[in-house]
């Protein structure tokens, strides 16, 4: 068991941050190619949104 500190708490929350602001852009990305795989293959961006919204 690995002692919890103010310093790992600190780094965790560093991680996550940096999780979430890398999937908020990954999202931005997706929605906007989103409209070019929709006319293509709209199965499969129908599949990609539930994954992205779930």
């Amino acid at each position: 068991m690995e002692k919890v500190t103010l310093e790992s708490i600190q780094e965790s929350i560093l991680k996550l941050q940096r999780i979430i602001v890398e999937g908020e852009e990954a999202g931005i990305f997706a929605r906007s190619t989103q409209s070019t795989t929709c006319s293509t293959k709209s199965v499969g961006c129908n599949i990609g949104t539930s994954k992205l919204t779930a």
